[in-house]
Parts: structure tokens; sequence; C-alpha cells
């Protein structure tokens, strides 16, 4: 993978983590890149080491355990596992998408 086709995933991953996965639910409704909102940054630490498991084809039961973790030991919340998978499923989707299109160009 490039290290451009990375970056972009890496706002990708970080991206799905502000809209989808959100703990503690400051998006409160704006877009990542909304200037009024101040947290809009808040998840961006963790996007490298999730963007990382993908790419080494990490299963969503790993991703799932990294986001629990993080909610547990970071923020100091009780992980909501059942969130925590559904958000590991849409990254490995996401993933699954960007490869399969990614072949078809080449």
């Amino acid at each position: 993978m490039s290290s451009n086709s990375t970056k972009k995933l890496l706002e990708e991953v970080s991206e799905i983590l502000w809209v989808s996965w959100d703990p503690i639910g400051v998006n409160d409704g704006y877009k990542k890149d909304d200037s009024e909102c101040g947290w809009s940054d808040e998840y961006d630490s963790y996007a490298p080491f999730i963007t990382k498991l993908l790419i080494q084809r990490a299963d969503e039961y790993k991703i799932s355990q990294h986001l629990s973790q993080i909610a547990e030991t970071n923020m100091g919340l009780q992980p909501t596992k059942e969130h925590d998978l559904r958000v590991a499923r849409i990254l490995k989707k996401h993933m699954e998408l960007r490869e399969s299109s990614y072949a078809r160009k080449n």
C-alpha cells in the first residue's frame, strides 16, 4: 500500500471512528470537518493503530477488542462490546470495499 493510500485510509478510519464509534458522544451530529466543532480530532490518535490492524487483515473481533480496550483503559468507560463489534465490522467492510475498488482499477 502506497503512503498516499495509507494516509487516505487513516483519514477514512478517523472519520468512521468519529461518525460510527464516538464512545464519549462528542460528535453531536457534527461532521468531522465542521469548524464549529472543537472535538473533531478527539479520536484521531486511535486511528493509526486501527489502520495498521486493517492493513494486517486483523479480524473484526481483534479490532472490536481494541476499541473496547481504548474505551475502558483510555477513557475510563465501560466498553460496549456489541457496539464496538458493529464498528469493527464497518471498518472491515470499508477496507474490503477499498480493496475491491482498487482491484477493479488495476
